[in-house]
Order: structure tokens, then sequence, then C-alpha cells
């Protein structure tokens, strides 16, 4: 396997249109990492440069420290899987998944040796012989991925793989692709819009938008603590509250005013750089649904609109009781509560906010304002 570096990597197309912009990642040996964003933000771009189907106007792209950049995509040993399979109609699963070992005219005992063994792998045993019209959306995927791991490659390239497939199949093909390269231990590039696919199986994720990398991390560390307001709506199985709030005072010690409501930080504003600065200027405060409750420090009075029972949580939409903000609309908050809870519509409620898991922002750049490491 291969450790991969990209050192500012930049992509101009001829009108001018700027697809990368100085991106930098270091991708340890055997690591799953996500390039996660939004449609045309320059993911695939990135994967195209690492396959060597696309060369960078400017930067470098090494394999445990070595440039590829002049190196043909024949001779990198990389795979890829795409979102549509890519599958040979006219071959059976077997003749599909050693298509490179008849190409490469590996011994006829050897290649159906190494089909079998990773056919049981990818649990095809039992659809060796059938053709790919007569698999499912999930099978066809698997038989593309278990082509791209019988080479053997040092980098494995996965580019949208599960889009196709319904939400109950996504999730069974999401364990077994993580289960499957903890198993071999190959080194995976995995392109994806979807967070929850990230958070899900990714060991790091690169957040992108419009060409750059916002953000690196660990899963749970994009998500509790996002470096600007993008990286904090993005992620999330349901939308972060954002609301404007004003930084004050009150008895030396700081709170939050959303309208008129007040949060009082505590101990809590220490997570904060320099946020006595900010006395008396208007912040985005966040809030995500599942740090809403029934009970703890900070307290926000509502007026319960609409509660939807999902079956394990009740998603719950309410209005502050505040002044109206200029447009005479109220701000509106959902908050995600156990399922049994008691929420009486139409009513007037207390909800407690954990204020350890506030987020706070600059209005105008939309950076954090916490410490972060």
């Amino acid at each position: 396997m291969s450790a991969v570096q990209l050192h500012n990597l930049r992509k101009v197309h001829e009108n001018g249109f700027v697809a990368l912009d100085g991106v930098t990642l270091d991708i340890a040996d055997g690591e799953f990492f996500v390039l996660l964003g939004p449609s045309g933000c320059g993911k695939t771009t990135v994967l195209r440069m690492v396959a060597g189907v696309d060369s960078p106007t400017h930067g470098d792209v090494r394999f445990d420290g070595v440039s590829v950049v002049e190196v043909p995509s024949r001779d990198r040993n990389v795979s890829m899987v795409f979102q549509n399979y890519a599958l040979y109609p006219t071959m059976t699963v077997r003749e599909n998944i050693g298509f490179s070992l008849r190409v490469g005219k590996v011994k006829k005992s050897t290649a159906a040796s190494s089909v079998n063994d990773i056919a049981a792998a990818f649990e095809l045993t039992e659809l060796l012989d059938r053709l790919p019209s007569q698999l499912s959306g999930g099978e066809r995927q698997r038989v593309a991925m278990a082509r791209a791991m019988l080479r053997e490659p040092n980098v494995f390239l996965m580019d949208e793989p599960l889009a196709n497939l319904d939400a109950s199949l996504r999730e069974k093909v999401r364990s077994e692709v993580s289960r499957l390269q903890r198993r071999v231990g190959v080194t995976m590039l995995y392109v994806t819009h979807d967070q929850v696919e990230a958070m899900s199986m990714g060991d790091r994720v690169a957040l992108f938008e419009d060409g750059k990398i916002v953000q690196v991390g660990s899963p749970l560390e994009l998500y509790e603590a996002p470096r600007n307001r993008f990286v904090a709506e993005f992620l999330g199985t349901h939308a972060i509250n954002m609301f404007r709030a004003t930084v004050i005072e009150q008895d030396d010690k700081l709170s939050v005013l959303i309208g008129s409501q007040c949060l009082a930080l505590g101990r809590n504003a220490n997570r904060f750089s320099n946020l006595w600065a900010f006395v008396g200027r208007e912040v985005l405060c966040g809030l995500r649904p599942e740090s809403i409750g029934r009970g703890g420090a900070g307290v926000l009075d509502v007026s319960i609109e609409f509660v939807e029972q999902l079956g394990h949580e009740l998603l719950v939409s309410a209005n502050l009781i505040s002044e109206a903000c200029g447009d005479g609309s109220t701000p509106s908050i959902r908050a995600s509560l156990p399922i049994g809870t008691h929420v009486p519509r139409w009513e007037a409620i207390s909800f407690s906010v954990d204020t350890e898991r506030i987020h706070l922002f600059d209005v105008e750049t939309g950076e954090s304002l916490a410490n972060l490491h």
C-alpha cells in the first residue's frame, strides 16, 4: 500500500475556472480518507489527479514521497470504482472480476483461485456465473469493487460509489466497504457529498468548498469543533439552528442574547478566543438540535409548532418566545428529543440548552470564535 501526499494542487481549466486552489493533504498508508463536499467543489478532480487521468496546473502528487505527476495512469497501480459500476454486460461476474488478470495473461489456475478468494470476501461466490443484468444494484457495486481490489492496488479510489443505491442498501454496502477496507488495509480515497457516509466510514475527512479544503480531521472533530459556519451547517443529520445573537456582560460573566432571551455561557466562555472583545457585538450562535432538550444549564422559552415522530426520536419545531425580528418574524428552533417525551403542541414550554455545545461564529467572516487547535 502507499501513503499519498498532495502538495499545493491547483487546477485551472482553459476557460479560467479554478477547480482546485492550493489543496494540500497527507494521507497515511492504509487510511480510509473521505473527500466530502457539495457538487462541483473539486473532490472528483482530486481523485482524477491521484489516478493520473488529469494533471494539475500546479503542485505535486506523491506516493510514499515519490512524485508521480509524470507517471502514466497505467503505471500507478491505482484502482478506481465509479458511481455507475462500469461492468461488461456480456461477461459473467466471474469474467468481470478476473478481467484484469486475463489481460495480464496470468496463469488460468492462479487467476481462478484469486477470483474465488476475492469473490468470497465480497460474498459473491453464489453469483459468479450470473450476468450483471441479473444482479441488484448493491451486487453490481460489489462486483465492481471486487474487480478493482483484485489488482491489489497501492491506492483504491471510490467516486460516489453508493449514490445510485436505495437508502437501506446504502447502509448495508457502507458497512461492507468499511469492513473490507480494514481487512485488506488498502489506502482508500472516497469521494462523497453525503455527510452520513463521511461520518460513518472515514478515519479522517477533508471538507471542500469552491476548490479549497475548509477543514480536515476526524468526523467527530469536524462535527464538534467546526472551523466555520459552512462546516457546522454541512455536517449533522439535522440542520444546526443558527441565530443572530449579541454577546453581553452580566455580573462579570458572558452571555449571548438571542432575541430577548439570554443564555449564560459561564465557564464555557473560556472555549472561545477573546470573546470579551465581542461584548456588545453581534455574532452567529449555532445550536444543534440534539443539544436542546428538557433539562440542562441554559433555558429557552419556546412555543411548540410541530412534532415529527421519527421512531427513535421526536423532531420538534418551535418558535422562540421573543421580540419579533425586523421583518416581523420570530426566530424558529428545532430540537431532537428522546422518544416518549411529552411535548404539548401549540403550548409554551422551556427547552434546556447544553451550553457546552454552543457554537459561536463571526458574523462577517463566518469563522469560529472557539479555541481550535
